[in-house]
């Protein structure tokens, strides 16, 4: 298991050249620090517009 791809997530980028077109794809995939952190921030602010 990779403990630094399950705590901060992964961040892919991609691109394809087809036909002379180019494509690009960006794949990012949260971890559990950063769901921390934005459900830490979504807390805290529900807490200073209830209790001011």
């Amino acid at each position: 298991m990779d403990w630094e791809k399950v705590l901060i997530g992964s961040f892919e980028k991609s691109q394809m050249v087809s036909d002379g077109v180019e494509k690009t794809k960006i794949s990012i995939r949260g971890g559990l620090l950063p769901s921390v952190l934005i459900l830490g921030a979504i807390a805290y602010g529900v807490y200073r517009l209830v209790f001011g």
